[in-house]
């Protein structure tokens, strides 16, 4: 846990903030801006993780969100390496990241921060902007089922 804390207090005197660096509990919170809070946690293995929530889904409508969702994870080096998730037992959109804090160098840790970051703003921005469709009764399987067909999100 010495190398995650490094990088951490690493990256506050990088960003200009003395005091950053893992609590009692292994975790430690950034917020940019307003609505972006990044949560790191430290691993057993000498990683950083970062997770950070995006925005909720709804309970029917977002399937054809959620496939987008997950083509977003086929090439996460475009999103500084983040990877999107849903949060187990909820419908809450998480931002997941890992460094390995031993082989992490600040400059490397800023910038992929920095991209992840951006991220979290546009996916915000894009599930605010994304009009879910919920089921309605004619929507419905025809065998009376209460499972709405795949289909829902539709871009903007």
């Amino acid at each position: 846990m010495e190398a995650v804390n490094n990088l951490l207090k690493e990256l506050g005197r990088h960003i200009g903030l003395d005091q950053l660096e893992l609590d009692e509990e292994g975790q430690c919170t950034l917020a940019f801006d307003e609505d972006i809070v990044v949560t790191f946690v430290a691993d057993p293995d000498g990683g950083l993780n970062a997770v950070s929530f995006v925005g909720e889904l709804p309970e029917s409508g977002a399937e054809s969100f959620v496939k987008e969702l997950l083509a977003e994870n086929f090439l996460p080096s475009n999103h500084g390496g983040a990877r999107f998730a849903i949060e187990p037992n909820s419908n809450r959109v998480v931002m997941v990241r890992r460094w390995d804090a031993q082989t992490t160098d600040v400059n490397q840790f800023s910038t992929h921060l920095e991209a992840c970051v951006n991220t979290i703003d546009a996916m915000q921005k894009t599930m605010a902007d994304t009009q879910f469709n919920a089921p309605t009764g004619a929507e419905k399987k025809s065998d009376g089922g209460d499972h709405a067909p795949p289909g829902g999100a539709v871009f903007a």
